[in-house]
């Protein structure tokens, strides 16, 4: 191996910041499993509160797990800006062009909303039923 080469990869496992994480790994990719978990939690909480004989400790329990998930979407999207750089560092090797981005990325920020915004919907209207009983 050359020692230019040696050095680049040196380099690329030093984090940019602590916050960035660790031996080089964005610490984003497992921050993003939080909300994701918490929502889902959510879901089976409402569907427990709708259906359930407590319907109250899991409406609950579904308010504070969406608490949870937007607070854990907050830390993750602030890990992501912190990975920035280095997302930005890796692109010229993975032959992405400033077009293939500008096709893709409104289709997914589309999709990515639109589950978002219906997740929570869904959501708010399970824990308003659940309470309204």
């Amino acid at each position: 191996m050359s020692t230019e080469r040696a050095e680049r990869m040196a380099r690329a496992k030093r984090p940019r910041s602590p916050l960035a994480g660790s031996y080089g790994h964005p610490v984003h990719p497992i921050l993003v499993t939080v909300p994701i978990g918490a929502w889902v939690a959510s879901l089976v909480f409402d569907l427990m509160a709708a259906f359930g004989d407590e319907p109250e400790v899991f409406a609950r329990g579904a308010y504070w797990l969406v608490v949870i998930g937007i607070v854990g979407a907050l830390l993750a999207a602030l890990a992501g800006l912190l990975a920035v750089p280095y997302a930005v560092s890796i692109a010229p090797y993975r032959d992405l062009t400033d077009a293939d981005c500008e096709r893709s990325n409104p289709a997914w920020r589309r999709f990515i909303w639109l589950n978002l915004v219906t997740g929570f919907l869904v959501t708010q209207l399970l824990i308003w039923i659940a309470l309204a009983d």
